[in-house]
Parts: C-alpha cells; structure tokens; sequence
C-alpha cells in the first residue's frame, strides 16, 4: 500500500473491524487461466452496481499476469469520481455483496473492498491519484519483460516461504523489489509530461503529454489532463496508447521512433485508408484525428475512439465455449470477405490503386526492405524472395488487401466473444491480390490438432472448436466466389515477409532502440530463420 512498512498499530487503524492475522506462511499457486474469467465476472458485477460511477475498472496484481505465481485473490482497481465520497459509492457495493474492510484517508483516499462470493480485493481511489498510473505500469511491465516477471516470481516465492504475522507484512516485504523493477523501467521512460522531462533521457519519448493534450484540446476530443499507458502486444512495430481524459477514452497509434524504413509506418497513411473504407460497412474503429505536424511527437500519429472489446492475443475471452470458437473462426473468415468486396472504384479508395503488379510490387519492395533490415547473412531469405520474384501467379482483379490479417489484429465484442467487431492495424493495408491475405492469414494460424503457427500468432485457435485451415479455405472460396489457388505461393509469401519485418524488429531490439519491455523481441534471433524455413519447406514441397 505504501512505500514504509505499516506497524501493527497503523494497521489496526485503516481496518474497518479486525485486522485478520495469518501467522505462518503465505500461500501462492501457479497461474490459472481461469483467472481473467473470475475477473470479468467482478468487473460485470461491479458496472451493474455503480454504472456511471465507474471511472476505470482494472484487473491488476499477479492474477492479472499470465504465468505468474500469486495468491488465489484476484486484485482489482477501480477509480470512482471521488474516493472519499463514500455514499455515491460504497451503498451499490455493498448492495453487490461486497464489504468495505480499509479506510486510508491519509494515502489517497484509499479504499478496499472484499469480494461476495470470490476471493477479491477491490482497490477504489479517485482519478488524481497517482497509484492509478503506478499499478498499471508495474502490472504490464510484468506481462511484458520476462526477466523482471522472472525476478518478481522468484521474490515471492522466498519470501511466501517465511512466517509472517499479516498478509500485509509480506506486501510490504515485497516493495524493494517492485520499486528496483518500476525504477529500471521508467530510466528508459516512453511518455513524459513536457518536453522538459525529455531533455535528460537517452533516446526521445514516445509520448509528451502536454503536446497530446493540445492537440486533442484542438480537435474537440475530451478535456482535462492525460493519462496514458500503452496497450497492445509489445515486439518493436508500431506503438498504440490509451489516452483517458475527464470525459473520453481515445486511442492514439505512432510508429516507432525513427528513423524508420523508407516507406514503412506511414501512419497518416494507414489513417487514410480506414477513413476510404468506413463507408463500406468495414468493421473498423473510427478515426477522430490525424496529426500530420511532427511538431507534437516527433513523427505522424492518429487518434481513434476507444471501443470496448478484446483482442484475442494469448488467452481466449471469458465465456467463449466450443460452439463460439467456430462461430468466431467463421466470423474471421467473413469479415475478410467483406473487406475484399469493398468497391475499389470509389475515389477515395482508387486513390490508393498503384499501375503494375501488385504482387511483383511486394516481391520486391520486401526485397530492398530485406537489405536494409538484415542484421547477419541468411541465405535462406535471399533464395526464398527469389523464388517468389520468379513464379509470379498471374493476379486476380485487385481488392483492398489488409496485408497482416490474423485473430491477433481483430477485436471482439465483450459480450458476443465470438462476434468480431473491429479489424485493427491497417499498416500493410494496399489495393492488391486478395489471396495475399488469405495466405497470411493461413500461415499465421494454428489448426485444432496441428502444428502451432511459425509465426506463434493465433495460439488461442488450436483449441477445439475453431475450424480446420481447410474449413477457412472452403468458407472463403464459397463466401467470396473467388479461386485462391496457388495457395501454397501465398503461403510462402506471407511467412517470407514475416521474417522480412521480424528482423526489423529484432535489428532495433539489438540496437537498443526498443522500449525496455520489448525484450520479447529477442526471439526473433531463432524466428527469423525458422520463418524462411518454413517458406522454403512450403515451396519446395
């Protein structure tokens, strides 16, 4: 709770009753999945109480970790107008089931609430609070730096083992350890409030709050101050960030800091192209704001409404049974199809056809990114994007092609887990052959009963219920009344590609050029050559 370990008298002093005493060993279990869905399950009982009273609500702590030990409790973080104004709050709570056991007016107007019918330990504070921002960070560090996952663990771990008194001793026998962990992070701090904070940093921030404050007070998005924390898999592309205002939720998307590819993370780009689309019925999230002046950050950004949602990463959405995974894996399959039928005779989406081929295009447009992305000789590579260049198919009549469309770059609803309701990350996005994003989307896929993607995207989909590859082909090719044969050239291509800008992404991991949580990007030092393997297999088979 606080950074000084509290007394038993400081103790007995915030407790709303008894203080319960542990006098022993603390208790820690390995992580269980079932975690995420106990926590939706709060979340959904808590928005039902409260309504508009709820600010933020998070799952936070070590159940909110994959793969980390923790107690069976389940932490979470909400943020109400006013912490301190308990009868706007704690009645609904308590009407909920749940119980107010510390008051801490003297450390934020903290309060925490017990759980009905799960063990839960609910955190409210109000929006000024810095904690807020404090257990976010330390939270996604965790879910995203291996090493410090890996230290937290192995503290836990021996300090569980000894005796203590109250749970909260151990908690505060733990602060060493999370305060070397956020301070390592933050030396390499990504957003700060001024230019000023940036002045002593290694390398450029990613976000100047006060910068983005006044360009989202330009464009009419929300008022008061920022708060802003990236969201998102981490790996070294392109860099999204939730920006929480008084009154709005927006998200704003950057590339990394330069200087970058030629042609590559054109944000006012990207941000073009879903504008063209959104007249089309494509499920996509809305564009608010272009910010073209690289005055504000430093490069191009754009600024979308937040939708509530989940990206299926790593873990599967809470209440999606077998039924739904299929359901979910069809859906995939048709959003596709609708992206393909978008007319691309309309002018703002002919603005973007190119003359010549498109395919030929990429072939060689990842080429030239190949030499300048390369960081050690792999011959397999070259020999592959050779072949492509030499076995062009000859080319369908051009669609809107995504160019990285996966399960991992779609969005579903919170509740229709199996209902996508948005396709992000438009960075690939072209006028082009549209079997190119079948091919990818195959290659990035992991099948019930097969071989995990070589790309290690899409893990989720092995699980039983989601369709077979073939299923995928036969759903597209009835939905959409194209041929998608040579379907092993695509194949081929989008596995060749991957290795192209997973090297990219692994030349500023070694470089030093990522931020200090993409360390998840060293394994690219293996997956590059494994993914030009892997093409290679698939056309010479």
């Amino acid at each position: 709770m606080t950074d000084q370990p509290m007394s038993d008298e400081e103790l007995h002093e915030i407790w709303v009753g008894d203080v319960p005493q542990l006098s022993g060993p603390v208790e820690l279990v390995e992580y269980d999945p079932d975690w995420p869905r106990l926590y939706e399950r709060e979340a959904a009982r808590i928005r039902a109480a409260l309504g508009d009273a709820v600010v933020q609500l998070e799952h936070t702590g070590s159940t909110a970790v994959p793969g980390l030990v923790a107690k069976p409790r389940i932490d979470m973080l909400l943020v109400v107008p006013d912490s301190a104004d308990e009868p706007a709050y704690v009645p609904g709570l308590e009407a909920a089931g749940y119980t107010l056991v510390i008051r801490e007016p003297e450390w934020y107007e903290h309060r925490i609430f017990k759980g009905p019918d799960t063990d839960v330990n609910l955190h409210v504070f109000s929006p000024e609070s810095p904690e807020i921002e404090r257990v976010l960070f330390f939270r996604d560090r965790l879910r995203t730096n291996d090493a410090d996952r890996g230290l937290y663990a192995r503290t836990k771990r021996e300090l569980a083992q000894r005796s203590w008194k109250y749970v909260q001793n151990y908690a505060d026998a733990k602060s060493e350890v999370v305060e070397e962990i956020i301070a390592r992070a933050r030396q390499g701090a990504d957003v700060v409030e001024t230019p000023k904070e940036a002045e002593g940093l290694d390398r450029p921030p990613l976000l100047v709050l006060d910068r983005v404050r006044g360009f989202l007070d330009e464009h009419g998005l929300g008022s008061g101050p920022i708060r802003a924390r990236r969201i998102g898999e981490g790996g070294g592309s392109n860099f999204t960030f939730l920006l929480e205002r008084d009154d709005g939720r927006f998200v704003l998307r950057r590339p990394p800091r330069p200087p970058l590819p030629p042609s590559a993370h054109d944000m006012v780009r990207e941000a073009r192209l879903q504008l063209a689309l959104a007249p089309h019925g494509i499920r996509l999230p809305p564009i608010l704001a272009v910010g073209d002046d690289e005055g504000v950050i430093g490069v191009p950004f754009y600024v979308m409404g937040y939708l509530e949602g989940f990206v299926v990463a790593n873990e599967l959405p809470p209440g999606l049974d077998e039924a739904g995974r299929r359901r979910l894996g069809e859906d995939l399959v048709d959003t596709l199809v609708e992206i393909h039928a978008a007319d691309v005779r309309e002018p703002a989406l002919a603005a973007f056809v190119r003359p010549g081929s498109y395919l030929e295009r990429q072939v060689r447009r990842f080429t030239q990114l190949w030499e300048l992305n390369q960081t050690r000789e792999l011959p397999q590579v070259v020999a592959v994007g050779r072949w492509l260049a030499e076995h062009l198919p000859e080319p369908l009549p051009p669609t809107v092609v995504h160019g990285d469309y996966r399960l991992g770059n779609v969005m579903v609803d919170r509740e229709r887990p199996d209902r996508i309701v948005a396709v992000l990350d438009w960075e690939m996005g072209a006028i082009g052959d549209p079997r190119a994003d079948v091919g990818y989307l195959l290659a990035t896929y992991s099948e019930p009963g097969g071989e995990p993607s070589p790309l290690g995207t899409s893990p989720v989909t092995a699980t039983a219920g989601f369709p077979s590859k073939a299923e995928l082909v036969e759903r597209y090719i009835a939905a959409s009344g194209r041929d998608v044969e040579p379907l092993a050239w695509f194949e081929a291509l989008a596995l060749w590609k991957a290795a192209v800008f997973c090297e990219a992404i692994y030349g500023r991991y070694v470089r030093g050029e990522l931020g200090a949580e993409d360390t998840r990007a060293a394994r690219f030092e293996l997956g590059v050559p494994y993914l030009a393997e892997t093409a290679a297999s698939i056309i010479s088979a």
